[in-house]
């Protein structure tokens, strides 16, 4: 009888690389490059450390203390200026709003790192429920997880990430 094989970590920690034409320190976080300094210096290093320490911060959802409520908040808040042009508020900000507003009544006080594909899907029944045209639908239940992906854009306290 075997043992139970350790399982692979969902995605691995980004590497400290030399980028040869330059001679300076990179690492690829989520697509992008980011160049530390001169290879294998002090300051390439704490750069390193400094920007890994953000990313496993973003991508730890164990200990995530907001609600879908507080989320939605400090979304609204973020969206109303950054969605922004011409000096006016676009139609986006809107649109999040109707996005959202089946989503608090279900899933206002779930905890973020309890939210999945399946209360997405019992958000999107609510919605079928409402009488909304399946365009809409499709289009508001795109930007439920904008909201959770803006959250690494927002300038919010630690106790989210």
């Amino acid at each position: 009888m075997r043992g139970k094989e350790p399982q692979m970590p969902a995605k691995k920690k980004p590497s400290y690389l030399l980028h040869k034409p330059t001679g300076r320190a990179r690492v690829r976080i989520d697509g992008k490059d980011h160049y530390l300094g001169p290879y294998g210096s002090q300051e390439s290093r704490d750069r390193y450390d400094e920007l890994i320490t953000a990313w496993l911060h973003r991508k730890e959802f164990s200990n995530v203390l907001l609600t879908v409520d507080e989320l939605v908040l400090l979304y609204l808040d973020f969206a109303a200026q950054y969605y922004v042009k011409d000096g006016k508020r676009t139609s986006e900000v809107c649109d999040i709003k109707a996005a959202v507003r089946p989503l608090v009544p279900l899933c206002g006080r779930v905890r973020i790192r309890d939210f999945g594909p399946l209360k997405l899907k019992a958000v999107r029944d609510a919605m079928v429920a409402l009488g909304w045209s399946r365009g809409t639908i499709n289009a508001q239940v795109r930007r439920i997880p904008g909201c959770f992906a803006g959250a690494s854009r927002m300038n919010t306290s630690p106790r989210m990430y």
